[in-house]
């Protein structure tokens, strides 16, 4: 049998990482944030507290998320809380409309309606242009708003964990199919479950060469290595990974944005936040370039090798991995899916529509098997038995 896992947020949050609703609160709040000079967001006071108390470029930002949000409620009333995956969706729409990279005659209006409102004019504007920019148009502060996101996300990931013991299942299940390949896809960015693989000295593939000089570059190749009987598969990209001049890496140092490429010469990060990807339906563009391109190819694949695939901490809200998994339980009535899940019949209905329409049918068929319980609670024994 070969397995596969997919994880998302959930796997997380156990060892003490922040919530999706908590990284939210921040995000809306913009409570101890400021923009630095490298043009990225950290946490601390603004850069120069004796001018200003609250950051302007943080303040303009906020409070263009939040007409972006009073948007959202229109369309989804109270149905869903507020989130910065829709937030990062609707910013890059209208980034992306008016840079004409993905345009959308569409967004024309909400644009000519938020340039029309008083908060965008006296406090998005106002505290932009006070930052010395010579352009106030919706582009650029819907672009800021991405990086902005991206940066706080990134920022409060940056922690370690509490605990990893809950991830014991992983451990037991790669030593009892240690001769075959099993194949882990997160959709977390934070370092975790690369963490936990190396605590428990275990090998495994991430996709990064070793250190050449002070990085760790991308090599989809290195998938295909015999040896590689543990892969893990970072769809969403992850916290210290970045674009240099000579390639995609990870550097092994302290500093991300200056470091010794391939060549021995020094290389600089292009863009100022991770890889990573933030949004909603966007992320279905992205996943069709470069980088992106490369994981949902492999994920793909090897997806459809799979015989079994256990699913724990994702809400089934992508709709691009969640078409794959129906794809691939469609392939073949032999194909099983296990859902770990405290609350299955919430996690059922939260799902976007294709998984919750699905459901009842793939369960009574056999096809998705339910564990009822928490993963701190579950043992690698607990899943095995649901799969004999």
């Amino acid at each position: 049998m070969r397995l596969a896992f997919l994880f998302g947020s959930g796997v997380s949050v156990p060892a003490g990482m922040p919530t999706t609703g908590e990284i939210a609160e921040r995000i809306f709040s913009g409570y101890g944030v400021a923009r630095h000079t490298d043009e990225s967001y950290y946490f601390g006071p603004p850069l120069y507290p004796d001018i200003q108390d609250v950051d302007d470029h943080v303040t303009s930002v906020v409070a263009f998320l939040n007409l972006l949000e009073d948007e959202r409620r229109r369309f989804y009333g109270d149905l869903y809380r507020v989130n910065y995956e829709d937030a990062a969706y609707m910013a890059s729409q209208l980034a992306d409309s008016e840079a004409m990279e993905f345009e959308n005659p569409v967004t024309l209006a909400l644009i000519e309606k938020l340039e029309s409102s008083p908060v965008y004019r006296e406090t998005v504007v106002k505290r932009w242009m006070g930052n010395g920019h010579e352009s106030y148009d919706v582009h650029s502060i819907a672009r800021e708003t991405v990086n902005y996101i991206k940066c706080v996300v990134c920022g409060m990931l940056w922690t370690q964990p509490l605990r990893m013991d809950h991830l014991g299942f992983l451990r037991d299940a790669h030593s009892e199919f240690r001769m075959e390949q099993v194949d882990i896809f997160t959709l977390n960015n934070d370092l975790l479950l690369e963490t936990y693989l190396r605590a428990e000295e275990l090998t495994f593939i991430d996709g990064f060469t070793e250190p050449i000089n002070d990085v760790r570059y991308w090599d989809r190749t290195l998938y295909e290595e015999p040896s590689a009987s543990l892969r893990l598969f970072k769809l969403h990209g992850s916290l210290g990974c970045y674009q240099y001049d000579d390639g995609i890496g990870i550097a092994s140092g302290n500093s991300h944005t200056r470091i010794t490429g391939r060549d021995g010469s020094a290389q600089y990060s292009i863009f100022s936040t991770p890889l990573i990807l933030v949004g909603t339906f966007n992320k279905m563009l992205q996943y069709t370039m470069g980088f992106f391109a490369d994981l949902f190819v492999l994920f793909y694949t090897n997806l459809h090798k799979a015989d079994a695939l256990i699913v724990c901490g994702y809400g089934f809200g992508d709709k691009g991995i969640n078409t794959q998994v129906l794809e691939w339980l469609r392939s073949s009535t032999k194909k099983r899916m296990v859902i770990i899940h405290p609350e299955p019949l919430r996690l059922k209905e939260c799902a976007r529509g294709a998984v919750k329409g699905h459901w009842d049918a793939l369960e009574r068929s056999g096809q998705l098997v339910i564990i009822s319980r928490k993963i701190e609670e579950i043992s690698w024994e607990d899943v095995a038995s649901v799969l004999a």
